[in-house]
């Protein structure tokens, strides 16, 4: 698809996505965002899809859905 410039990959059980965009060089670049229970403003996080100019926090995009967070080690 010539028009493509990047497109996202939603998880829906945890805070993860994965964004690809295109390089200069025409490549697909991954940029990934993974948020864990614990650092906090992590949901605060801002995506940005540069090709149609858009941008929100992270929270938004999973407003209404059950995440579940990875259990952390205490050591």
């Amino acid at each position: 698809m010539d028009t493509l410039k990047e497109y996202i990959l939603i998880e829906s059980a945890t805070m993860n996505l994965d964004c690809y965009q295109l390089n200069e060089k025409g490549k697909s670049q991954l940029k990934a965002s993974s948020l864990e229970a614990g650092i906090s403003d992590q949901t605060d996080m801002e995506v940005h899809l540069t090709s149609v100019n858009f941008h929100c926090h992270i929270s938004l995009l999973y407003e209404d859905v059950d995440v579940v967070f990875p259990q952390q080690s205490r050591y």
